[in-house]
């Protein structure tokens, strides 16, 4: 037999083993995607057919492989699409069976059935409607859509799929209760009369199951517009106008013939412009003189030239290769134009209208992008009797779809395979494209800038201190004006902080902290900060900097600057507070529709009159949201406010890799396993976690310990407090899996009730004993959340306590406190792990218990 289609045999056979109606699995449009090898490969061949159509209508423009004819050269394609009485379209057995048990359009013969059905559907659905109702129902949705869309926008499924079945509901007529589950069902009929060639079970399956919920939402929507005919109401929609046909022996025989038709339009359009519009878009964007001829029609708001624009792009990637023709008597084409080719009975025959739109011996220069092509030339929409009736109502929506898309700044596809077509069976699934963000809207680059610089010996402080103070707090008009005008700068802070008893005379140990949060690089903030400030700043640093001032004041300020940041592998700092990402720009512009959305609802709400408020004051929370977005919608300049927009909140910097190594090369990790591995017990360690002490260092001994609202000295020599703050690291490295931390609790509870030995590192002098609380406070002022433990009582200790940590760093670690910041600088780990190799550990034997 060969190779063969389903068409009548395998049609017949579908319908008696699973008729319509019966009962069937549920309804899962996902059973559609093509996860096999073969699957894939056979969609990649379908979907770049056009070097091997070129390559076969040279070779092989006529040629027949088991019981299908396969016709490549123009000529013979429109013959055989013209001869609709002798090559009839195959959907008729099917097409009848999912519209109801009648005939449609596309499988009727020419003849006084089809010239009738032909008037019933153009007096229903007229061709003047298209310019004057369906153009702007396609335009709003579509500008609607895109305008709401962000920086990337799947445009065929948010668009090309929805705005089609909204054209269903607001001119069509019918009542859709959910637009994607209404869309699945047209695209699943759809699917099995025009895509399914091998009568596939799985596609007649959830075409079955997809016409019973279909019917039913065809027949409410019937009743619903009945209803309202009988009240009295006029339904001027086509739903209606066929319904008015279908009373007192009028053109249309009753409702069962109503509801073939609306199925017949809806499965006929819906799947098909979301096939088409989306390659279209997709043939756009991969050729630059589609999309500059586009774009040109859009920005001129030339209709009649977007149409035929999108028209002649449609040509170069149509919504199918081929329709399907079959004969039942022999046949011979080509008779009289070129050498005669009989085509066999009952045979079925694919005119590859994709391959005859390129045929150079016919078609004149076929792949150069020309919008004023012969309409002879374009089969895009078919050709004789059974061309689209649906043509103009397709072209239109497409076009509208494509001036929303067009009209949004940096329209573009998306980059690498994101932006590559993606299908379910054989219609579009997904198609990203992209878009520039609103400046509002656009993430930007920040920094926190912490700049430490030391003050020169002998200075006197409270002249310092006095200038400082001058700069006012909040800065004084000058500087406030001139900081607001560089547009960039968040926050800026300078203090002149004592680091020593002594100093607070002397000015010995005086640092000039300041400390900036702008929108850019360090650079380009410090720039920005010193180009404000420099007339009332440059002074204080020439006179009090210990270094002398030479150069210009931003190089001195990057010389002294700290590098903070929350990324992976940096100092733990936050950049900014407020949300990350987000410019001075953006935050001006919240405060503006922040003032705006207040005005609009006291306005409507409480100030105006009843009688001319927009918004009623008896409205529901809901209500007066939706009328404050409408109100909203009409002001351009919050246009920006309607489009989704990222925070590095959500998308957080760094990579996998650097990710996985500084989780693996962490102090979280490594301390703890340093300790365990040399036999050190938890049973020493949990303690000062089970008693939420808090670590701090003290002048004149190496550690004390600091209690909720009072001060203690530990009874101990100190060793056991460097056995505390190694706990704080086992707590970090364990907390994230309770499982593990219940486990190292029970075993240190064990451990400590048979009295097991505990750390000891023995400094042999003072500065040993110095470094060995040198390495503790370091990591713990550096920990991030761990800090919020360790230190969440800083705040309490005296001055002294916290200008000795602040000296130490050269700022205040504690700034980062409650900010969940987890991986040190590599250069911070290997200082550590130095200052580490310098103590003498050993393991003691337990000590007796107390008399």
């Amino acid at each position: 037999m060969g190779f063969s289609t389903k068409y009548y045999e395998g049609v017949l056979k579908g319908q008696a083993s699973l008729p319509l109606g019966s009962e069937t699995p549920p309804f899962d449009f996902e059973r559609k995607r093509k996860t096999t090898l073969v699957g894939r490969a056979i969609g990649w061949f379908l979907e770049t057919p056009d070097w091997w159509l070129r390559i076969l209508r040279s070779l092989l423009p006529r040629f027949r492989v088991g019981k299908v004819v396969f016709l490549l050269g123009f000529e013979d394609v429109r013959e055989v699409l013209e001869r609709e009485s002798e090559f009839e379209t195959p959907y008729g057995p099917e097409l009848r069976e999912f519209s109801g048990g009648l005939d449609f359009l596309l499988s009727l013969k020419d003849g006084k059935l089809y010239r009738t059905q032909k008037s019933v559907v153009l007096s229903a659905f007229p061709p003047s409607e298209v310019e004057e109702r369906v153009r702007d129902i396609a335009a709003t949705h579509s500008q609607e859509i895109v305008r709401h869309a962000g920086e990337k926008f799947d445009a065929a499924t948010e668009l090309m799929r929805v705005v089609p079945i909204r054209i269903c509901r607001e001119y069509y007529g019918l009542d859709i209760e959910d637009d994607r589950q209404f869309g699945d069902w047209a695209i699943s009929i759809n699917h099995i009369l025009f895509g399914d060639w091998n009568a596939d079970p799985v596609t007649r399956e959830l075409a079955v199951a997809a016409a019973k919920n279909m019917f039913a939402a065809v027949d409410r929507s019937i009743d619903i517009a009945q209803a309202a005919i009988d009240r009295g109401e006029v339904v001027d929609n086509p739903l209606g106008r066929l319904i008015h046909m279908s009373k007192d022996g009028g053109q249309v025989a009753g409702r069962q013939e109503v509801r073939a038709i609306m199925i017949g339009m809806v499965v006929g359009f819906a799947p098909t412009n979301l096939l088409g519009g989306t390659n279209c878009l997709d043939a756009v964007l991969s050729r630059p003189e589609i999309f500059g001829c586009i774009k040109k029609a859009v920005d001129e708001e030339d209709n009649a030239r977007l149409d035929k624009a999108v028209l002649e792009a449609m040509r170069f990637k149509p919504h199918w290769i081929w329709p399907w023709r079959y004969t039942r008597e022999e046949k011979t084409i080509g008779v009289g134009r070129s050498r005669p080719y009989r085509i066999p009975a009952n045979v079925s025959v694919l005119p590859f209208t994709r391959s005859a739109m390129f045929d150079a011996s016919v078609v004149r220069d076929p792949w150069t992008f020309n919008p004023d092509r012969s309409l002879s030339e374009n089969m895009v929409f078919g050709v004789g009797i059974h061309r689209c009736i649906g043509a103009a109502i397709a072209s239109v929506q497409v076009a509208e779809a494509f001036r929303a898309l067009f009209e949004r700044p940096g329209f573009r596809r998306a980059r690498g395979k994101e932006g590559k077509l993606t299908r379910i069976g054989p219609y579009p699934d997904r198609l990203m494209v992209e878009f520039d963000a609103p400046a509002e809207n656009r993430l930007v680059e920040q920094a926190l800038v912490t700049v430490c610089v030391p003050v020169r010996a002998g200075a006197d402080a409270k002249q310092l201190q006095k200038e400082v103070d001058l700069l006012g707090n909040p800065a004084a008009e000058a500087i406030r004006t001139a900081l607001n005008e560089t547009g960039i700068i968040h926050f800026a802070s300078l203090a002149a902080i004592s680091t020593s008893d002594a100093g607070k005379k002397t000015g010995d140990g005086f640092h000039l902290v300041l400390e900036l949060s702008g929108d850019g690089s360090k650079r380009a903030v410090i720039e920005a900060f010193v180009a404000a400030t420099k007339t009332q700043l440059q002074p204080i640093f020439e006179r009090f900097a210990a270094d002398s001032l030479k150069g210009p004041l931003e190089t001195f300020l990057l010389k002294h600057a700290i590098d903070v940041s929350p990324q992976f592998g940096e100092m733990s700092g936050l950049v900014f507070a407020g949300t990350p990402g987000h410019s001075v720009a953006r935050i001006k512009a919240e405060q503006l529709l922040a003032n705006r959305l207040a005005e609009l609802v006291e306005q409507q709400t409480l100030l105006a009159p009843p009688s001319t408020a927009v918004i009623s004051d008896s409205s529901s929370a809901g209500e007066i949201l939706k009328d404050v977005r409408k109100e909203l919608e009409k002001e351009e300049h919050f246009d920006w406010a309607f489009s989704p927009a990222q925070s590095l909140l959500e998308k957080p910097g760094g990579t996998l890799l650097s990710a996985t190594v500084h989780s693996i090369f962490n102090l979280r990790t490594a301390i703890p396993l340093v300790v365990l591995r040399r036999g050190f017990h938890l049973a020493d360690l949990l303690p000062a976690i089970r008693q939420r002490r808090a670590l701090v260092p003290h002048r004149g001994a190496p550690w004390r310990f600091l209690h909720p609202g009072r001060r203690r000295t530990d009874p101990g020599d100190g060793d056991a407090a460097l056995g505390r703050g190694l706990a704080v690291a086992a707590y970090r490295a364990t907390r994230g899996d309770q499982h593990r931390w219940n486990k190292a609790r029970q075993f240190g509870e064990a451990s400590g009730a048979r009295g097991q030995g505990r750390i000891r590192p023995e400094p042999h002098d003072r500065r040993l004993r110095h470094q060995a609380g040198m390495v503790v406070e370091t990591w713990s002022a550096s920990a991030g959340p761990a800090a919020v433990f360790v230190l969440r009582h800083f705040n309490r200790c005296p001055a002294r306590i916290q200008a000795r940590v602040s000296r130490r760093h050269k700022y205040d670690p504690f700034r980062a406190l409650g900010q969940d910041s987890t991986h040190r600088p590599p250069r911070f780990l290997q200082q550590l792990w130095r200052q580490l190799g310098k103590l003498p550990w050993r393991i003691s034997s337990p000590r007796p218990p107390p008399a």
